[in-house]
């Protein structure tokens, strides 16, 4: 099959969204192709979400499904014993950042983007960028489908795999990227978890950790507040992976590495 758009984007990510959005509220003919069963399905992230941009090209923004807005920011200094924290909070009402779950917020930019137009495939695979005689990009191949295009979005995400296989860019090196991992934990009182936090009702906390958490490695842990939840996790980056003592997986085992304080 072979089918001709204006744009296509690769991924359905909050990226791929925005710009498939934008593109066909402008009357260009855009197709999204994503992996994953859904917009959202196979996206992590830590869980926060900043506005400048979004509120600069996305006015949308407004109907978001938004768990929290980040009205206090922490940053601990840690030990395994002891640690220094950093408090700062919101003075004026300002709205420069929230938490989100990914899969929620993409699927509500899939809408978005379908209701200004936007045709999007999911659980289809990009094989390669197809390019004609001369050279230059004309389209995707997913198997035995061919689709020509004017312009190609790729919003692949860390894994570039298209742009590698196509020689625009190199393949990524250790010490570019992190692996991360997170937990999330649920609170059946949303109240209890304000007052362990010391948050008002629906104030978001957005906390930084460095030292202890990854063993003294370069990277860090993070906590965010959802609505009724508390997302913890760890990032470390992959040049330091291999002085880990513990794998990245067990340092993010909430309960068992964070202190009795925070519990």
């Amino acid at each position: 099959m072979s089918t001709k758009f204006d744009v296509v984007v690769v991924g359905a990510g909050p990226a791929g969204l925005a710009a498939a959005y934008k593109l066909a509220s402008a009357g260009f003919k855009v197709l999204v192709v994503e992996r994953g069963r859904e917009p959202g399905s196979k996206q992590v992230y830590g869980g926060r979400i900043y506005t400048y941009w979004l509120e600069k090209y996305l006015p949308e923004i407004k109907g978001a499904p938004i768990d929290r807005w980040v009205r206090k920011e922490r940053v601990s200094l840690m030990t395994e014993e002891e640690a220094t924290t950093l408090e700062f909070g919101v003075v004026r009402p300002e709205k420069t950042s929230f938490v989100s779950p990914l899969a929620s917020f993409a699927a509500w930019l899939g809408k978005l983007a379908a209701s200004a137009g936007a045709k999007i495939v999911t659980e289809a695979v990009v094989d390669e960028l197809m390019r004609d005689d001369k050279g230059r990009f004309i389209g995707i191949r997913s198997g035995s489908d061919k689709i020509t295009a004017d312009y190609i979005v790729d919003a692949e995400g860390v894994n570039r795999l298209l742009l590698e296989r196509a020689g625009i860019v190199p393949r990524l090196k250790p010490e570019l990227v992190a692996v991360g991992a997170k937990e999330v934990l649920k609170f059946e009182n949303r109240k209890v978890m304000e007052d362990r936090l010391g948050l008002s009702e629906d104030e978001g906390l957005a906390w930084a950790f460095a030292g202890w958490p990854t063993e003294y490695l370069p990277g860090g842990a993070f906590l965010y507040t959802y609505k009724d939840s508390i997302a913890l996790g760890i990032v470390l980056y992959l040049s330091a992976w291999e002085k880990l003592s513990t794998p990245v997986y067990d340092l993010s085992s909430a309960l068992g590495r964070i202190p009795t304080w925070l519990r």
